[in-house]
């Protein structure tokens, strides 16, 4: 059907067809597209203050394993950066507190401060 013949609704339609299409390949590595103000997340930072804040990732309750984007990987989050390792860390949240357990060969950081291969919560 050509463009000029869709209506609206249509074009609006295919158009949340396509976003929820983009949500779901972006759950896939753990980004979020909606934020639950009583979730713990984490959001990334940058030097540019325009690349801050752009991407949000909601950690689930129980443990959430980060580690570098590859095939096959089983992480939930997943990120692309020679500075990620392969298994970089998990994540527990519950009970109230959200726990980081670094792994030995992956440099972590909690609010800018660097993390031992001991847990450091939050």
């Amino acid at each position: 059907m050509s463009e000029a013949k869709r209506t609206w609704q249509e074009r609006l339609d295919e158009a949340e067809r396509h976003k929820a299409k983009e949500a779901a390949k972006l759950a896939k590595v753990g980004v979020a597209v909606k934020v639950d103000s009583k979730m713990a997340y984490l959001v990334n930072l940058n030097e540019d203050s325009q690349l801050s804040e752009t991407l949000l990732y909601v950690l689930k309750d129980g443990q959430t394993s980060i580690g570098r984007l590859k095939e096959g990987s089983g992480h939930d989050i997943k990120l692309t950066s020679a500075l990620i390792a392969a298994d970089h860390c998990t994540i527990q949240n519950g009970g109230g507190a959200v726990t980081v357990g670094p792994k030995a060969d992956a440099p972590s950081y909690l609010n800018g401060v660097a993390l031992s291969a001991n847990s450091a919560s939050a």
